[in-house]
């Protein structure tokens, strides 16, 4: 199968799409934009807690303790990291303990979101339907050197979507519509059963 080619107006488009079909996810990200904007410091446990909370919520992340991730997103005092960009920071929220009896755990996907939602400009959101698209448009593109079976590595995923902005002369279109046109286009192609 030979995918769309990738191009501003591709962006735009399923940004549209994105938009109008999906008016719960446009609100649930306004939702959080609001939350952030009100709340953007993480030195406080509750409003973490809150952030956390929701965040999980509205997209599903499966943090089935979050009282713990917010407890641990304080211990890392993420603030400054989190500004400059860190992709480091991302591994550290990911990858959280519950108790001590159970060995740690790697929410990958929840990490990029807390951290995009924080600093949009510096951290694409991890996704598996997009994971897997931007495996099939390297396969067909070859756009990026990096190792796609590492996506789950946040230095190395960050480093493909780079490379597949560049690649595609995306420059000035930030992560977040890049995110919501190919998380648009993977859920038309690769639909949930």
């Amino acid at each position: 199968m030979k995918l769309k080619k990738i191009n501003k107006g591709f962006i735009e488009e399923y940004c549209k799409k994105y938009a109008e079909k999906d008016s719960k996810e446009s609100n649930s990200d306004k939702a959080i934009v609001k939350l952030v904007k009100l709340l953007p410091k993480n030195n406080n446990l509750s409003d973490i807690q809150l952030k956390v909370s929701v965040i999980n919520d509205l997209y599903g992340t499966n943090i089935f303790y979050t009282p713990a991730m917010a407890e641990h997103i304080l211990s890392l005092d993420v603030d400054k990291e989190i500004e400059k960009g860190s992709p480091e920071i991302v591994e550290k929220i990911a990858k959280i303990r519950i108790n001590k009896k159970k060995k740690a755990k790697k929410m990958y996907s929840f990490a990029t979101k807390y951290c995009s939602w924080h600093n949009q400009a510096k951290y694409p959101i991890f996704d598996s339907k997009v994971e897997r698209l931007l495996k099939k448009y390297n396969k067909q593109d070859k756009f990026s050197e990096q190792n796609m079976q590492n996506l789950k590595d946040y230095t190395v995923f960050k480093k493909v979507v780079e490379d597949f902005i560049e690649h595609n002369k995306l420059r000035g279109i930030n992560f977040k519509k890049i995110d919501m046109a190919l998380w648009e286009y993977a859920r038309e192609l690769f639909p949930y059963k």
